[in-house]
């Protein structure tokens, strides 16, 4: 980058960071939470028996970082399970959610897991190239092809050091929040590429950050911080940008970590004879939730087979899903075939999780 080029740049990120944080995040979930076990003192998947992360990206002047941390999420998780490496499409998140926020103006993680459980992603990048300038969802378009893969899982990790060591070491890479002022040398030094923020104010919501951590080290040394320790993070824009597209975080900042999330399970695809169907109350995901003020609570859904090109043919019920929004829940599950009369009838399978 040219000198002009990187002042133009560096303006826009000022703007055009793009996550969306709850401003209290934790009346939205309740987090995974990890059990005690030894843990090194540094940590990073780009070495660590092999290379588990994938080459950093440039999300440009477009407020979609959010899209490019969940996809470097996920291409670290898959290889961490030994699957393939892939590259996988920002651009199918950016522009396929059906929320408010137009395509570059921002999301959440909780965007990315709408657009997946729906089954409008995730794509590759080879079928949904990164184009912020021309705004389309490729999987509206004219039959499109299948997603690449279905993701319908998504952990939302408790924001403590010792448990994001553990999701790291457990799943792979990890998706976080942060507030970063690029502009501001009191808490970036641009030297070594160093953050690290004691405190949040009102005006720290223009730099709302997301970002892709992927390892750490206890031994790092930060200007101020109350102590050693911080987080190697792989950013959204380009291999130029600080440590050839990495910075480093403080174990004491004040703004990163709020929303932790991983998305480890990759779900086969159907053969072209048996299109899944996905019916869904929730088109938008996980938008909040509310209790009933008892420790057992009911829900019902009720949902009618699509036809399949003008004929009821039978499907297979393959999963059903729902949130653990709450720690130590059990939820029980049962598939009746008939409601009629305010009754239930011919139970056809349960489950308990």
């Amino acid at each position: 980058l040219n000198i002009n080029e990187f002042q133009e740049r560096r303006d826009e990120r000022k703007i055009k960071l793009g996550a969306l944080i709850p401003a209290e995040p934790d009346r939205r979930a309740k987090r995974l939470a990890f059990g005690r076990r030894q843990l090194p003192s540094s940590f990073d998947w780009r070495n660590n028996n092999g290379n588990f992360i994938t080459p950093v990206k440039d999300q440009g002047a477009c407020g979609a970082c959010w899209a490019f941390a969940t996809c470097a999420a996920m291409e670290s998780n898959w290889m961490v399970q030994g699957g393939p490496y892939s590259d996988l499409s920002e651009d199918n998140l950016n522009e396929c959610h059906t929320f408010n926020e137009l395509p570059c103006t921002g999301g959440s993680f909780y965007m990315s897991q709408a657009v997946m459980s729906m089954h409008t992603g995730i794509y590759s990048e080879a079928l949904d190239p990164y184009t912020p300038s021309s705004q389309d969802c490729y999987a509206t378009s004219t039959f499109p092809s299948p997603p690449t893969a279905h993701v319908e899982e998504v952990r939302f990790i408790t924001g403590t050091t010792n448990d994001i060591k553990q999701a790291l070491m457990t799943y792979g890479a990890v998706a976080t929040t942060m507030f970063m002022n690029y502009n501001d040398p009191t808490v970036w030094d641009g030297v070594n590429y160093k953050y690290y923020d004691a405190s949040i104010s009102s005006t720290d919501s223009t730099y709302a950050h997301c970002v892709t951590i992927v390892g750490w080290d206890d031994n790092f040394t930060f200007s101020g911080a109350p102590g050693n320790g911080g987080w190697i993070i792989k950013d959204s824009y380009g291999k130029t940008w600080a440590d050839t597209g990495y910075f480093y975080c403080s174990f004491y900042d004040a703004g990163i970590l709020s929303e932790n999330a991983v998305f480890p399970n990759i779900k086969t695809l159907p053969n072209a004879l048996n299109v899944p169907v996905v019916y869904a109350y929730d088109e938008m995901g996980w938008v909040d939730d509310f209790g009933f003020g008892v420790n057992q609570s009911y829900a019902m859904s009720k949902f009618t087979i699509v036809p399949y090109m003008g004929n009821a043919l039978p499907q297979k019920i393959m999963r059903a899903g729902t949130y653990a929004v709450d720690d130590n829940m059990t939820i029980n599950l049962k598939l009746y075939r008939t409601f009629s009369g305010g009754t239930l009838s011919d139970l056809i399978d349960q489950c308990t999780i």
